[in-house]
């Protein structure tokens, strides 16, 4: 991934996750994140336009929860937002693509893009996307997030 890429998609995610969720943000080296989860959310957004790609987030099912509660104004234990976490994640990719990609092609550049796939993925998956060159690390409230962005040329 691209240096420009990576300090914008960075600086959009924390700008965003703050706007969003009420919650704050510090990028950290994959090498440096470590979790001791079992269940994973993953929301993904493909776009195609001037250039066609992906934005990706995984975040523990735990942080996903707590997102949604932040969002919802309830408990992180609370059912409505446990059962709203996977919405909450794919709501914020769809923030995260509308505001990145005019950052890095311009306001007058037109992107298509639908709706975000979702899973609930296992630790294997986990760390396998730690193990990706595309993908960034971050600490949220003490948990882990990860986000993969890729372009093709």
């Amino acid at each position: 991934m691209e240096i420009s890429y990576r300090e914008n998609l960075s600086a959009i995610f924390e700008t965003m996750l703050e706007k969003f969720s009420f919650m704050f943000c510090d990028p950290v080296s994959v090498e440096d994140i470590h979790s001791e989860e079992t269940h994973f959310l993953r929301s993904s957004l493909a776009f195609s336009g001037p250039r066609s790609g992906v934005l990706s987030m995984m975040v523990p099912a735990r942080l996903g929860a707590v997102i949604a509660s932040n969002v919802l104004g309830t408990d992180p234990d609370a059912e409505d937002a446990v059962y709203n976490a996977q919405d909450a994640i794919n709501e914020l990719i769809n923030l995260l693509v509308g505001n990145l990609l005019p950052e890095l092609f311009g306001k007058n550049a037109l992107f298509d893009f639908g709706i975000p796939e979702s899973a609930v993925l296992d630790e294997t998956e986990w760390k396998k996307w730690l193990a990706d060159p595309c993908v960034l690390g971050f600490i949220i409230d003490d948990a882990p997030a990860l986000l993969y962005f890729a372009i093709q040329a």
